[in-house]
């Protein structure tokens, strides 16, 4: 893998070269495009291996876009490839499946929920260094509530905001991520899970020089998924503001804030 400092600048293929862009990576990452053609990989029998690995690459990759939607208000604060790095920690939860043969293992997330717990969507402003106090998890998977106890932030002592910014807010967010498994028509859930939308909490905008007080958040999701082939998944972020130009505050925009997985609830 190459970077691309030139002036020539493009995204896509061109001439045996594919160019295109990494989060959180300034320049261009430039690779050779190479490989058999989609007919030879589709048809050719020493390509059977291959087939095999792709098509488990595949439900990984739907697996990874369902729990990420289980945390869809804190994306905007990832600063670097999210999609790829669940991805690859989804891939000990296929390998967990003994019983589908290879190529048709299932991603099945409740079953092992504890993988991605812990998990942090920001590098450059992990959530542990911000808040350094503890934060009170209670999730009940039975009644798809959660409740989130946040200690009290003081400046210096258990709160580490970054600087430059003027205002804070905590927020948590509670969602499912379904099991991925593979049928007759490919790589899907046990029902549809499309109407299960992630649901959010926020506490007040705060200064940040000042901190808050200790503050509790509650989460009830309004729906009842299709099936139990599910994990229950709660995060928590931080996100910064700025005063606004008519007044209030405005969250500032870009890949600024912190946040990770808090907890996974699979099934018992």
């Amino acid at each position: 893998m190459a970077k691309l400092t030139s002036l020539l600048r493009f995204n896509g293929s061109l001439d045996g070269i594919t160019v295109y862009r990494l989060p959180g990576v300034s320049d261009p990452v430039a690779r050779t495009t190479w490989g058999p053609s989609k007919e030879d990989l589709q048809r050719k029998p020493q390509y059977a291996q291959t087939r095999r690995n792709l098509s488990e690459s595949c439900g990984r990759g739907k697996a990874t876009s369902w729990l990420m939607k289980a945390f869809q208000p804190l994306k905007p604060l990832a600063d670097f490839d999210t999609a790829g790095q669940l991805n690859r920690l989804l891939r000990a939860v296929q390998k967990g499946d003994t019983e589908s043969p290879w190529g048709e293992r299932a991603v099945r997330l409740s079953r092992f929920p504890h993988l991605p717990e812990g998990f942090r969507l920001t590098k450059v402003l992990p959530f542990d260094s911000v808040v350094r106090g503890e934060v009170g998890v209670r999730m009940d998977r039975d009644t798809l509530s959660a409740t989130v106890e946040l200690p009290e932030l003081r400046p210096r002592l258990t709160f580490f905001p970054p600087p430059g910014f003027a205002y804070c807010r905590l927020l948590v967010t509670l969602g499912v991520a379904p099991d991925v498994i593979h049928g007759p028509q490919g790589w899907g859930t046990d029902g549809d899970y499309t109407k299960c939308f992630a649901q959010a909490a926020y506490t007040d905008w705060f200064a940040a020089a000042k901190g808050s007080g200790a503050t509790t958040l509650q989460l009830q999701l309004p729906y009842t998924p299709p099936s139990e082939s599910f994990a229950l998944v709660l995060a928590v972020g931080m996100q910064l503001g700025e005063p606004g130009l008519t007044g209030g505050v405005e969250t500032v925009r870009g890949r600024v804030g912190s946040a990770r997985i808090l907890a996974v609830g699979g099934r018992t």
